[in-house]
C-alpha cells in the first residue's frame, strides 16, 4: 500500500511539468540576426507574400533592431529561464516574442517545431 501510494504522489507531482505551456496570442515570431544585451536583431518570420517579393527584389529591408527591456525575461524549449549573457546563442534561431507598450520587448520565447508550425498556421490578426 504504501508503494502504492507513493508512485500515485510521484505522478501527481510531475503531472503539471508535463503540461504544455501556453503562449500568448499577440506572440510576434522572428529569427534571431544577432543579440547583444540591450539590442537584438530580428528578421520577421509571418510575412505575407507581398513583403516576401520586395524582399527578393531588394525593395524592403526585412531586418529590424529592437530594444531589450531591462527585465526581460528568456525561456528556453523547457520554459526554463536563460540568463541575458546566453543572448548571442540565440542568433539564428526563431523566437517568440512580445513587447511592452514602449516597443521593447519583455519575453523571448525558444519555440519549437510544433509551436513555430502552429503559430505559423493561424490566420494573421488586424493587430500586426
Amino acid at each position: 500500500m504504501k508503494k502504492f501510494a507513493f508512485l500515485l504522489l510521484l505522478c501527481l507531482h510531475a503531472a503539471p511539468s508535463l503540461a504544455a505551456r501556453l503562449l500568448p496570442a499577440d506572440l510576434a515570431v522572428a529569427r534571431v540576426v544577432a543579440a547583444d544585451y540591450p539590442l537584438m536583431q530580428l528578421e520577421k518570420q509571418d510575412k505575407s507574400w507581398l513583403e516576401t517579393l520586395a524582399g527578393w527584389l531588394f525593395l524592403a529591408r526585412s531586418d529590424q533592431v529592437v530594444q531589450l527591456t531591462p527585465g526581460v525575461r528568456i525561456y528556453d524549449r523547457d520554459n526554463r529561464f536563460l540568463l541575458t549573457g546566453r543572448l548571442p546563442e540565440l542568433a539564428g534561431q526563431v523566437v517568440g516574442l512580445t513587447l511592452n507598450p514602449q516597443g521593447q520587448v519583455n519575453r523571448i520565447w525558444l519555440l519549437t517545431a510544433e509551436e513555430l508550425q502552429a503559430r505559423l498556421a493561424r490566420p494573421a490578426t488586424d493587430t500586426e
